[in-house]
């Protein structure tokens, strides 16, 4: 009798125990997958309409942005990295603006002010992106065969893995971009000061767990490389040496394994690649060839403007 009472005190035990560091590793992968929204603190200080659109279950708000000529110009869409919001992809506008192109910023759901998610991934990230990109393609009032796509960080992520998914964007700029999921975590656990092993796998299984994502989902449709391999779509990728939360290593490691046109910055931190004059030295001409941003009535425009 002693050792069935020691035995179900031992199975209790365990079941408790098994029970509280699930809930510790489902509650600490809910808040990652929960970043603070971030407000938006500014507008643009050039003509911008206020704009939403439909993405899954949730709807996506942001600016549109029209070009500085009265031709029907390519556009550039622009998407943020993780806890961001559309005003901080702005570093980009006026230098692109300036070039004559329209331009399309938006809130990934889960941030600014577009519709909440349950278990937020780069999946989001990607979904909106595709979105971004129909909805660009309904207006009158740009290019429709002509529209390129910036992404920074998460949003880098979520535009390569786009291509895969139907996105039909002409030329694809990534900005600092991370690959590999390992590399996510590793840069949020060391924000964090936690111990990267072995929590690294642990959360990584509970995030996928919490988005419904499947192992076979993930070697799939979640493969940067595999995205990249299967498309034809002119991509120019650019990180900083000196990038501070997502190493420049993961640009290395995508030129390891993949053809991909793409150079390096040497401005401070992650969020700063714009700020050193190759960046655009780079990615003005990559758009011009690429979105057929100079049509003879465009160039006369531009001239006699």
């Amino acid at each position: 009798m002693k050792g069935l009472k020691k035995l179900l005190f031992f199975i209790i035990s365990s079941i408790g125990v098994f029970g509280g560091v699930f809930l510790f590793f489902w509650n600490m992968a809910k808040k990652i997958q929960q970043p603070l929204r971030r407000q938006i603190t500014s507008v643009p200080s050039v003509p911008y309409e206020n704009i939403e659109f439909p993405s899954k279950e949730g709807i996506v708000r942001g600016w549109f942005i029209p070009s500085k000529f009265e031709e029907t110009p390519p556009l550039i869409i622009l998407c943020h990295g993780w806890g961001s919001s559309r005003d901080t992809v702005y570093r980009y506008v006026d230098r692109l603006h300036e070039e004559g192109y329209s331009l399309l910023l938006f809130d990934v759901r889960g941030h600014g002010e577009s519709s909440s998610v349950k278990a937020l991934t780069v999946k989001t990230f990607r979904d909106d992106i595709i979105s971004a990109v129909k909805f660009a393609k309904s207006r009158k009032d740009i290019d429709t065969n002509n529209i390129g796509l910036l992404g920074h960080s998460f949003g880098g992520f979520g535009s390569i893995l786009s291509l895969s998914k139907g996105n039909t964007a002409k030329a694809i700029v990534i900005d600092s971009s991370p690959i590999k999921f390992t590399t996510i975590m590793e840069s949020f656990l060391k924000q964090k000061k936690l111990p990267t092993y072995p929590l690294v796998p642990i959360l990584t299984k509970f995030i996928f767990m919490r988005a419904n994502i499947t192992t076979r989902e993930t070697k799939e449709d979640l493969d940067c490389i595999k995205a990249l391999e299967n498309t034809r779509t002119p991509i120019l990728m650019t990180h900083s040496i000196n990038d501070n939360f997502v190493p420049s290593s993961e640009l290395e490691y995508i030129k390891s394994r993949v053809k991909i046109n793409s150079f390096y910055v040497k401005s401070d931190g992650h969020r700063d690649s714009q700020s050193d004059p190759d960046f655009w030295e780079n990615v003005i001409p990559f758009f011009n060839a690429h979105l057929s941003m100079r049509s003879k009535n465009f160039i006369s425009e531009e001239k006699n403007g």
